[in-house]
């Protein structure tokens, strides 16, 4: 989860250093076609690049809270992550579908990325069903310790003390 984060963050770096960067000094051709791009969607290029920047951080954001979250262990936690890593993966796809219909997607690299990305995704679900089979056990058997451990009979028949011994014994 923290390796999605990172890519996350990672886009949303690349998306905020175009919308710093000053458009006077890009070549025409890679100027207009960003203009295009940015156009279909409707906003001016700057307010393009912001929001393709925003809209990453979030993702990285939520990554990034869950995965410390889960390494609590907490089924909670674990199956919060899983529903939001399948919103994720379902945008994912259903971007890749739009693309794939307007004929945006254009080339391997407009498929083997957000492919590589889904099967990262995927991978977080099988070990997050994983983890939350674990971590049923993992509460059992602290259960278990505790009994054991710090229970005040430590978990087994209570022993008492022999009585100390009468003065008149002695």
């Amino acid at each position: 989860m923290f390796i999605l984060a990172g890519v996350a963050f990672g886009c949303a770096a690349l998306f905020f250093m175009a919308w710093m960067m000053p458009l006077d000094q890009m070549p025409p051709e890679q100027l207009q076609a960003m203009q295009n791009l940015a156009a279909q969607s409707g906003l001016p290029l700057k307010a393009y690049f912001l929001a393709g920047g925003v809209a990453s951080t979030i993702p990285g954001l939520v990554y990034g809270i869950l995965a410390i979250w889960v390494r609590g262990g907490r089924r909670p936690a674990i199956f919060a992550t899983m529903v939001g890593n399948a919103i994720f993966l379902a945008i994912l796809f259903l971007s890749l579908l739009t693309a794939i219909a307007n004929h945006q997607a254009v080339g391997i690299g407009a498929m083997l990325m957000p492919g590589i990305l889904a099967a990262t995704m995927i991978f977080l679900m099988t070990r997050l069903a994983v983890a939350a089979k674990a971590a049923r056990m993992a509460k059992s058997m602290s259960a278990q310790y505790w009994q054991q451990h710090f229970e005040p009979d430590g978990g087994y028949e209570s022993q008492q003390a022999a009585p100390p011994p009468n003065e008149n014994e002695l």
